[in-house]
């Protein structure tokens, strides 16, 4: 009676034991998962940070050539001033006589303040759209590293089940020798 109650009982350890290194085989396998996840989102953010890197460069430069530009236009208004004036000078001083001279610089002032105008406002939207493509990858890499944080914390829980599991196969493993000896 007793040698049957042992090989019960010797059959249902060795079914835990396999039920428990099924299942740690099967953590094992998340593990992996997600060790490659965790990777993946690690090489994204690296990407993510070198983008941002090249767009924070690329908009350092859209704002130095948007300041340029400024400047640029700054200095055209001033000589479309001082053009004004000198118009204003030679009509009085020669009424009549240089109307083409006069005509010819005011459409050379428009020309330049067109001119500057358009490329201001050109600078401008690249510098928005930099502006907009720095804070969409902002945005990713938020996303990234809660995502990897989730993951590592995943990673440190079904660790843990692992040690707890091949504790408890050891303990079963023990008892099983126990019971053969």
């Amino acid at each position: 009676m007793e040698s049957s109650e042992m090989e019960f009982s010797l059959e249902e350890k060795s079914k835990e034991v396999s039920r428990l290194s099924r299942t740690i085989r099967e953590r094992e396998e998340e593990l992996e998962t997600a060790t490659c996840r965790i990777d993946i989102l690690k090489r994204g953010i690296r990407e993510v940070e070198k983008a941002k890197s090249d767009l924070e460069i690329e908009l350092a430069e859209t704002s130095s050539s948007l300041v340029k530009e400024k400047k640029l236009l700054s200095r055209a208004e001033e000589t479309i001033s001082e053009l004004r004036e000198e118009i204003a000078q030679s009509q009085s001083n020669r009424r009549g006589s240089n109307s083409q001279d006069a005509d010819r610089l005011r459409q050379t002032m428009e020309i330049m303040k067109s001119d500057h105008a358009e490329a201001l406002a050109q600078e401008q939207q690249r510098s928005q759209t930099l502006t907009d493509k720095l804070s969409s990858s902002l945005a990713e890499r938020r996303d990234l590293e809660s995502e990897l944080d989730t993951l590592k914390f995943k990673c440190a829980e079904a660790v843990s089940k692992r040690t707890e599991l091949e504790d408890v196969l050891s303990e079963l493993e023990k008892k099983v020798c126990g019971v053969t000896s």
